[in-house]
């Protein structure tokens, strides 16, 4: 009984909006499976991920970039009184090149400038 009210309703619905009949016939091949609702979206979800970085790659872009001298602004310390400042002279990408040279010395895979730029943008802006 339950079933066959299920399938009425889906299929009012199929009637009174755009859903599609492949999509009716999916809801009610599923709720004659016993679901009662439909299966959460997976996309996205598997652990397959052969470009990402390594918490260990990612640690050593932090460590590089907590090395360079930090102050705090004169002009905006009572409001951020926690917030702390680079040379102005410095660019991420002067930063990067001497990653790369630090890397080098310290015989570690440098990671892209790109990922250098978005870990220095998450993590410390």
């Amino acid at each position: 009984m339950q079933l066959l009210y299920k399938v009425h309703i889906y299929q009012y619905a199929k009637r009174h909006s755009k859903i599609s009949q492949s999509k009716v016939d999916h809801l009610v091949m599923q709720a004659r499976a016993g679901q009662v609702t439909s299966r959460p979206i997976l996309r996205g979800k598997h652990s397959n991920r052969p470009n990402r970085l390594s918490q260990e790659k990612i640690d050593k872009v932090k460590e590089h970039i907590r090395s360079y001298p930090s102050e705090r602004s004169h002009y905006s310390r009572h409001k951020n009184p926690h917030r702390l400042y680079l040379s102005s002279l410095l660019t991420i990408s002067k930063m990067y090149r001497q990653y790369e040279a630090w890397a080098e010395e310290k015989k570690i895979v440098p990671v892209s400038q790109t990922a250098y730029r978005a870990i220095f943008c998450t993590s410390f802006n």
